[in-house]
């Protein structure tokens, strides 16, 4: 389901797909507070680790252990825009930490 917050979107964006992913990461940073702050703190490959066990529902891949997922449990997309919604954060994580080292060495 698409957040009705979600209201100005680009055309191109809902074309390509990615407005359930968008939707998704609205609702982790919004609804649950996963910002980038909460992101930053994630050990690296965490957030990727939970986009391959929300594909696949593998327990060697949950970073947070006693957590259950059961993958397409409410449809394929709903779960490729949860896992599209992880990877999206480690993009931005990454992104900050460029930036970051970046202005360190100016």
């Amino acid at each position: 389901m698409i957040d009705p917050r979600i209201t100005d979107l680009p055309a191109f964006l809902k074309e390509a797909g990615l407005e359930p992913v968008v939707s998704q990461r609205y609702h982790q940073i919004h609804d649950e507070g996963f910002d980038l702050g909460h992101d930053q703190a994630q050990p690296d490959g965490t957030l990727v680790n939970a986009a391959i066990w929300f594909l696949t529902g593998d327990e060697a891949f949950c970073p947070w252990p006693g957590t259950r997922h059961v993958p397409d449990k409410k449809g394929r997309i709903d779960t490729l825009a949860k896992a599209s919604a992880f990877l999206a954060a480690e993009i931005a994580r990454l992104k900050a930490r460029e930036n970051e080292e970046a202005s360190q060495q100016d």
